[in-house]
């Protein structure tokens, strides 16, 4: 958590901080990816208005885990550049992007929070090995990146297919 209160902003003011940001592994769909380095500098960018305050934050990292075709391990570096709003006093009914879900009301930042869910935002959908990753065979699980020329057997058809294969 950063305290925000110490940097005394008043309307018109910016500051421009480096700060640590720490990163647990992250697990999406069932896997393990890891951030290297697993600890970054940040850059965070405070900036007070007569109305609330801007945050601007950016960093880059590598994401490291298993390729989304073939598991064989993937990187991937990813340059974060987020910014959030926070009003100082927002209506009730006003909508939701007013505030920032990651300052509470005593002025405490959850930078680490807020990287993390940033991070996730800027993952390619897909992380792989390389871009041309034919992945893993169907059948048998061999690695198809090993032997271009894989064949494990001949393909079974359906007999409920069987009709169309004779139009081809």
């Amino acid at each position: 958590m950063l305290d925000l209160r110490s940097y005394r902003l008043e309307a018109g003011d910016v500051r421009r901080v480096q700060t640590p940001v720490a990163f647990e592994p992250l697990v999406l769909g069932g896997e393990e990816y890891r951030v290297e380095p697993p600890e970054t500098e940040a850059r965070l960018e405070l900036q007070a208005s007569a109305d609330g305050l801007y945050l601007k934050l950016a960093f880059a990292v590598d994401v490291v885990g298993p390729c989304y075709r073939c598991l064989e391990e993937a990187r991937a570096a990813v340059r974060v550049n987020a910014a959030e709003y926070h009003a100082r006093r927002p209506d009730p009914d006003a909508e939701e992007e007013l505030t920032c879900d990651y300052l509470d009301d005593q002025d405490q930042l959850d930078i680490e929070q807020w990287a993390r869910d940033a991070l996730v935002l800027e993952l390619p959908r897909s992380l792989l090995c390389r871009p041309d990753c034919p992945g893993l065979c169907p059948r048998c699980g061999a690695r198809l990146a090993d032997d271009r020329d894989h064949r494990c057997g001949t393909d079974e058809v359906d007999d409920r297919w069987a009709k169309l294969r004779e139009l081809l």
